[in-house]
């Protein structure tokens, strides 16, 4: 029976210093080797709702359970200390428990990068490999240098995302073909340009700051050269950033 190594992020807005204990109660009685990270009152990150300071904290434990055992105990956890998930929703959190990482698979790229819960991550010694999900499907990477088109890394994450967009083969080609291989201002990546272009269309903030965190750079020449990051990894990591910043964008459930 395998163990697994699992990271969570816990937040609340409203009545924190109750429901922040209460929680660790729960997860203890549910992993006893649970170790946390000391809370951090921050402000609210992409949170499109009147809100007052969040208190969060990261935290780590190991268990035999599968994914979505620990998931649906984490949910139970949340609707025992009066999570609603219905609407309308009036931006109160009693109390929000995320996965993070499973194993060296970080499952939301966006999360992860955050301020407090890299702080967590520090203050618990946890160092998690930052390669994306290989066994996921990506559909940026299944353009990237594929016939006839022989599309880039810019254009490989336009085509994953031209249902989206609604740009032609043509106009990808005219617009991102001069992008690719560094070509993008400032030697960006071409698949972050490209990702971040399609976020501010639809009046988003880019993710440079998360995928640095992740990949270790930005520019074409520091992640081929001393960070050896691959390019079909960089228009797969793209591609999970720009799914996870529109799945924020979403109205709350």
């Amino acid at each position: 029976m395998n163990t697994h190594h699992i990271v969570i992020s816990i937040g609340s807005n409203y009545a924190a210093e109750i429901n922040i204990p209460a929680a660790m109660r729960l997860l203890r009685g549910s992993y006893p080797t649970i170790c946390f990270s000391e809370p951090i009152e921050n402000d609210p990150i992409d949170f499109p709702y009147p809100s007052g300071r969040f208190t969060n904290l990261t935290a780590h434990f190991y268990s035999t359970e599968d994914r979505e055992e620990v998931g649906r105990k984490l949910k139970g956890i949340e609707l025992q200390l009066g999570r609603t998930y219905t609407k309308p929703f009036d931006g109160r959190v009693a109390i929000d428990i995320d996965l993070i990482a499973w194993n060296n698979t970080i499952l939301k790229h966006v999360d992860y990068s955050r301020p407090y819960i890299q702080s967590g991550l520090q203050e618990l010694r946890i160092n998690i490999q930052t390669q994306p999900d290989m066994t996921k499907e990506s559909r940026s990477e299944t353009f990237f240098h594929n016939k006839p088109n022989n599309w880039n890394c810019a254009q490989a994450v336009q085509k994953g995302f031209q249902d989206l967009t609604g740009m032609t083969d043509e106009a990808i080609e005219d617009e991102y073909r001069p992008k690719g291989g560094g070509r993008a201002e400032g030697g960006l990546c071409g698949a972050l340009y490209s990702a971040n272009r399609i976020l501010e269309a639809k009046g988003l903030q880019p993710v440079s700051q998360e995928f640095q965190a992740l990949a270790g750079g930005i520019t074409c020449r520091e992640l081929k050269g001393e960070l050896k990051y691959p390019c079909n990894n960089c228009v797969r990591l793209a591609e999970e950033l720009v799914e996870q910043r529109l799945s924020e964008s979403q109205p709350h459930d």
